[in-house]
């Protein structure tokens, strides 16, 4: 960070300070001979003080302004280049639930807090999917964070991908499977790193056989659990008799254990954020290009400058 002048030259104006500088010099030099003349008492001098700061100080600060100075500031935005990442959505009917008729659905929090989590792993290539009973790719791992966050908008929704078959619950967690053997994440780097926000109603699996294959595909896995016991599906054909799946809440921890992953409920967020801050740790990385920003300051030289320029007048008023 580092401040620049665009016009230096510009800054001479504040040498035009010195006239009304001496001017009020001589002003109380000739104030001091008429006074001792009369034989008057010498006036408090701060005031005269005062005055002599404020001229100084909107002679500087408009000189200051001429001169057009601009703060620079640079980041060097980096690349972890041994790891790749992957954001995993429900998108059954079931996140369709939300606590009231006009409250947010458990796929409207889950975006939210998807986005929450690719922001706190800005170097980090993150790739984005939705899945019910199969896997659907959005977007393949990028460090664009406006490309995620606009297809996390357009692009996951409710039954994208479609179920291959209705079922009590359309959500199959064996789906994950699908994420390390069919080429979603690249040769290399080695490391891979998977997110899952859902609500895990799932039908019965071997939890133990899902977790050891997320192992073997060297999957790093966080579970986000977002589910509500009280909510309902609101306004959808043939859901109205829709009930929370109580069991999900065993089916997320058992799920977490036998992968040797971490998972969290909404309420966590901050702490799955920070889960996923330590996981991604420290790793061979590469820089990028540097983001710089410009702030212009003489427009707020030029307002500073008003507060003395004020006195003075108040000053001359008084006088």
């Amino acid at each position: 960070m580092h401040i620049s002048l665009l016009t230096p030259a510009g800054g001479l104006v504040a040498l035009l300070t010195l006239v009304p500088l001496a001017a009020l010099a001589r002003s109380e030099v000739r104030a001091r001979r008429v006074r001792e003349v009369l034989g008057l008492r010498r006036p408090n001098g701060l005031l005269t003080i005062a005055l002599a700061v404020a001229i100084a100080a909107a002679g500087l600060l408009v000189g200051a302004a001429a001169a057009q100075p601009v703060l620079e500031r640079g980041t060097t935005l980096t690349e972890r280049t041994d790891v790749n990442a992957y954001v995993l959505v429900d998108g059954t009917r079931s996140m369709l639930a939300a606590p009231a008729p006009d409250g947010a659905s458990r796929l409207v929090r889950a975006r939210g807090a998807a986005q929450e989590l690719r922001a706190v792993v800005p170097e980090l290539k993150v790739g984005l999917a939705s899945f019910t009973d199969r896997v659907l790719p959005h977007l393949f791992p990028t460090l664009d964070e406006d490309v995620f966050a606009a297809t996390l908008t357009h692009s996951v929704g409710i039954e994208r991908p479609p179920p291959t078959r209705r079922r009590r619950n359309a959500t199959d967690l064996n789906a994950l499977q699908q994420l390390g053997a069919q080429g979603y994440f690249p040769a290399t780097p080695e490391r891979r790193i998977l997110v899952v926000l859902s609500d895990f109603e799932t039908d019965p699996f071997s939890i133990t056989k899902l977790g050891a294959v997320l192992r073997r595909q060297r999957l790093e896995a966080i579970f986000l659990h977002v589910w509500d016991g009280e909510e309902r599906i609101y306004g959808g054909l043939g859901d109205a008799e829709y009930r929370p799946d109580t069991a999900s809440l065993a089916t997320v921890s058992k799920l977490a254990a036998a992968a040797h992953a971490r998972s969290f409920t909404e309420s966590e967020l901050d702490s799955a954020k920070q889960a996923l801050r330590r996981l991604l740790g420290e790793g061979a990385s590469r820089p990028l290009w540097e983001q710089r920003s410009e702030t212009e300051l003489a427009p707020w030289l030029s307002l500073a400058a008003l507060v003395p320029l004020g006195f003075i007048l108040w000053r001359r008023n008084l006088a």
